[in-house]
């Protein structure tokens, strides 16, 4: 079959799948734990939280763990996005901060 134009038909191996990573609660008051359904199989390596903006507002490197917990409880409430590595690859999700 013929594809439209300007579809892609190519997928990103790179990524993270979307259910092997949860965040807890979300929405969140503040505080919330980022958790590896793989376990120690696929361990943070590194995460980058962005405002609405596109700014990068929390680094944490060198993380090494199947979790991590985030302590958010000085920002504005609002919709940011986690940036997530592990092994080579990266998911993004959203968090909703109340």
């Amino acid at each position: 079959p013929n594809t439209l134009p300007n579809t892609f038909t190519t997928v990103n191996e790179n990524l993270v799948s979307v259910n092997e990573i949860e965040i807890f609660p979300n929405p969140a008051s503040g505080k919330f734990k980022l958790t590896s359904r793989t376990g120690h199989e696929n361990p943070f390596q590194k995460i980058e939280i962005y405002n609405v903006l596109g700014e990068i507002i929390f680094q944490k490197e060198n993380i090494r763990q199947s979790f991590y917990n985030v302590d958010f409880s000085g920002e504005e409430p609002g919709i940011y996005f986690i940036k997530i590595y592990s092994q080579g690859k990266q998911d993004v999700k959203k968090i909703i901060i109340n």
